[in-house]
């Protein structure tokens, strides 16, 4: 099935496109870290971004975008074996860290 056909429901909801799978082993090269972590943070900030619509077409295909996101600096991060989708430790408090740098836009 390509990733442009329709998937009957196993990504969602019925009618939702699977999703485009990107692996670390189809890069020549990695984007620099700097870069991997900022498209990071960009998919964390579009994913809250997101709950700001009610529609739930636009919210669909905002969930993909961020889907996207994450799946092309996760391939990076591999790749380029950078640590900004690292296990962190659970702390103390019972919390982890985020996954991704924070950082001013």
């Amino acid at each position: 099935m390509s990733n442009e056909q329709i998937n009957p429901g196993h990504y969602g909801h019925p009618g939702q496109r699977k999703p485009v799978i990107i692996f670390a082993r189809t890069r020549a090269s990695a984007a620099p870290r700097p870069v991997v972590a900022l498209l990071a943070d960009f998919a964390c900030r579009l994913d809250t971004l997101k709950n700001e619509f009610s529609d739930p077409i636009d919210k669909a295909a905002l969930r993909e975008a961020v889907q996207l996101m994450h799946d092309v600096a996760l391939s990076h991060d591999d790749a380029g074996s950078y640590g900004v989708y690292a296990i962190e430790p659970l702390a103390a408090d019972g919390l982890s860290s985020p996954a991704h740098e924070e950082g001013e836009w």
